[in-house]
């Protein structure tokens, strides 16, 4: 992954941002930028396992939605949530 990421320009990266914007097809890109957003593939499945990042939360959001369609949806629903008042954590918030 680090040998393709040191062969791309910038400007490609910058070209591939900019269709996937305006939302092109990706059938119309050069190979440099479909190279590109195959390395963009590659570095998501990477980041999913790295806590707190937004892949990492994708993943997680993913696999609770696997559990719905495997168990069905829940019928109790438990919400915690601590007091402010005897919180440490909202105390040193």
């Amino acid at each position: 992954v680090a040998h393709k990421i040191t062969q791309l320009s910038p400007e490609i990266l910058e070209c591939v941002a900019s269709r996937l914007e305006r939302e092109h097809k990706v059938s119309d890109m050069s190979t440099d930028e479909k190279r590109a957003l195959d390395l963009l593939k590659h570095v998501n499945a990477i980041s999913a396992r790295v806590p707190g990042s937004e892949a990492s939360r994708i993943f997680t959001r993913n696999e609770i939605r696997s559990y719905y369609g495997f168990f069905g949806l829940p019928h109790l629903f438990f919400t915690f949530n601590p007091s402010v008042a005897h919180s440490p954590l909202f105390q040193v918030m």
